[in-house]
């Protein structure tokens, strides 16, 4: 079994219906895998108005991205803001959730325990706008792709 497969399978418990899971209640979302590499998209994560405000989206991207990175997949992703979200609002979001890019493709890639200590090695810290180094160039060239 690959990558895609065995994050796809530790879903499996979550899917409340073909194609469509459910980490919290009140959240759902897609996972589309993209043909070619290691990679899922995220599609159409929704939170029941009635269920906003509680962290529960939170909650669903943290246990989502923890899986992800337990399989070694990047998740890719585009704000689309609906329901009377704001789109830099929902992108700020995923930036402070480690998605990196704009509001047209974000992506978030695996991270691992060594990277984590690599970036703060280097100093990297992140903002709204996405991601700033303050260390190495020659680091932040081998970082700054998305």
């Amino acid at each position: 079994m690959d990558t895609i497969e065995c994050f796809l399978n530790s879903l499996q418990k979550f899917s409340v219906e073909p194609g469509v899971y459910s980490i919290a209640d009140g959240v759902t979302f897609g996972v589309r895998p993209l043909e070619g590499n290691d990679a899922v998209r995220l599609i159409d994560m929704h939170t029941d108005i009635a269920h906003r405000g509680a962290g529960l989206a939170s909650e669903t991207l943290r246990e989502l991205c923890r899986l992800a990175d337990e399989y070694d997949v990047t998740i890719w992703l585009k704000v689309e803001a609906d329901d009377g979200l704001n789109a830099q609002a929902l992108m700020d979001w995923y930036c402070r959730n480690g998605f990196l890019g704009d509001a047209s493709e974000m992506k978030r890639a695996p991270v691992h325990r060594a990277d984590l200590r690599t970036s703060k090695q280097i100093g990297i810290r992140r903002n709204t706008d996405g991601m700033q180094f303050d260390g190495p160039s020659e680091d932040v060239d081998s970082m700054s792709e998305i």
